[in-house]
């Protein structure tokens, strides 16, 4: 959860700098430039793609996939930033980085499966605050000076301990999926008798033959 604001602001608020002092786009150009970054790389790339790669793939093999990418994206953007040019070399690197965005989705359920029934909303929605304000305040205050101070290494600063936190949390909701002998395919008619095994109460209509 910690990686996605950093991402966010460089994206959508960071570049903005970027755009209106190297290319000189007026306020007008910037929207525009945003709304078809959001378009592509937001709306189409990242949740329509990824809500349909859940028929094929299990989710958290789209996070984990999503996660090694955006490790490597991470470890180029510095030396990328530093020789963009033209305006499609930022909006390719914009794109790339919500593509391969690392979040929660698509694999909410199953990371709200792993907690207590009991303290799951409190847990869960308590996690995700304290993340997102965590993030956002050490992103906003912190990522302009440290770019001022090393350049686009800074970013490295930010995105390397994130990342790696990431792939430890993510490994720790794999471990279970693999033991459970849902990972890394998940059988979708397996998963009402795996949450009955676990425990979790589930609604069958009446006269389903379930």
């Amino acid at each position: 959860m910690c990686v996605s604001p950093i991402i966010i602001y460089f994206v959508y608020f960071y570049s903005i700098s970027i755009l209106e002092d190297l290319f000189h786009y007026t306020a007008h150009q910037v929207l525009v430039h945003s709304l078809w970054v959001g378009i592509i790389a937001e709306l189409l790339g990242w949740a329509v793609l990824r809500t349909y790669l859940t028929t094929i793939f299990h989710p958290l093999k789209i996070l984990r996939f999503s996660w090694i990418v955006l490790c490597i994206l991470s470890l180029l953007m510095p030396w990328y930033m530093n020789h963009v040019t033209a305006v499609w070399q930022l909006f390719l690197i914009q794109a790339l980085l919500l593509l391969f965005r690392v979040h929660d989705f698509p694999a909410v359920p199953i990371f709200y499966r792993s907690f207590p029934v009991f303290k799951r909303f409190t847990a869960t929605s308590l996690l995700y605050a304290i993340a997102y304000a965590v993030s956002y305040a050490a992103t906003a205050f912190g990522l302009t000076y440290l770019i001022h101070y090393f350049g686009y290494w800074g970013l490295l600063v930010l995105m390397v301990p994130s990342l790696i936190g990431y792939g430890f949390s993510l490994h720790y909701f794999i471990d279970p999926e693999r033991k459970a002998d849902r990972y890394p395919v998940l059988k979708m008619w397996d998963i009402k008798e795996s949450i009955t095994k676990e425990g979790d109460s589930i609604f069958i209509p009446k006269g389903s033959n379930s």
